[in-house]
């Protein structure tokens, strides 16, 4: 009878486990053990919070802002993120990691989406991507003391550029002839790297590189020089067989696009990042 008895509580226990919304699993974005959430639409709505994967040093798509004593995520990626939360009826959680972690985030669970001005490159198979929702060119920022050196990009040949690690920038980069990059996690190390000669120049969105020249005199965003890439804008990382979200979220944006939402969260970012920099 005892094990009888035995035998069915783990059986019970089995199927208690694997009738809930989390599982076990190693975290992909840090290498260590954690709890995966299981992120269908139904699922988000049940548990009523989005979570969402970014890198907040990237104005004006995502920064931090100190507010009262209180870390706040803000930037036009942030406004979208909340966008997303209230359209499905949740609250939002953000979680800030570097930018090579933020797919992984998603693949293993730790995230529902990632925000963090991503390009859907053909090479990103492990997750999917919503419709892209903001095309932005590629933009070269340089000390200013060396602006008689970049006019064109051929300029950039054999230079020592600085691009963010994982990213398209780094791809194109790679491409330039004769170029040494040096790939760092962060565009706040990186700005440090352009600030004390240790890179000859950057390469970023134009946005984020006005962002970063508006709040450092020294730098300036090279004019003539844009890169295009190929994947063609930022999109939402979503995970892969996630069907419903993705169709969902691409609702949200139709309707972002719609009620032209993007260009006033790009002002609002833009005008924080100037305040900040004062």
């Amino acid at each position: 009878m005892k094990k009888v008895l035995a035998v069915f509580l783990v059986m019970a226990l089995f199927l208690g486990a694997c009738a809930g919304e989390k599982t076990n699993s190693t975290n992909e974005a840090t290498g260590e053990s954690s709890v995966n959430v299981k992120n269908d639409v139904e699922a988000i709505q049940k548990r009523g919070k989005l979570i969402v994967a970014t890198s907040a040093d990237y104005p004006p798509y995502e920064f931090t802002l100190l507010k009262d004593g209180k870390t706040e995520f803000v930037g036009f990626d942030m406004e979208l993120a909340k966008y997303i939360a209230k359209e499905l009826g949740v609250e939002l959680e953000i979680r800030d990691m570097d930018f090579k972690n933020v797919i992984g985030a998603v693949t293993s669970g730790m995230a529902d989406i990632a925000l963090a001005g991503l390009s859907p490159k053909a090479d990103r198979t492990e997750v999917a991507f919503s419709d892209i929702y903001y095309h932005a060119t590629q933009g070269v920022l340089i000390r200013i003391a060396d602006k008689d050196l970049y006019k064109a990009k051929e300029d950039l040949e054999d230079k020592k550029l600085g691009v963010q690690l994982g990213s398209i920038q780094e791809e194109i980069g790679a491409e330039i002839k004769g170029a040494k990059l040096s790939s760092l996690p962060l565009v706040t190390a990186l700005i440090q790297e352009l600030k004390t000669n240790k890179v000859d120049a950057l390469i970023l969105e134009k946005p984020v590189a006005a962002a970063y020249a508006k709040a450092n005199p020294e730098l300036m965003v090279v004019e003539g020089i844009e890169m295009i890439d190929d994947a063609g804008g930022s999109a939402v990382a979503i995970g892969k067989n996630n069907l419903n979200l993705q169709k969902k979220i691409n609702e949200i944006l139709a309707k972002v696009k719609e009620e032209n939402l993007l260009e006033t969260w790009i002002v609002e970012a833009n005008k924080l990042q100037e305040e900040q920099g004062d």
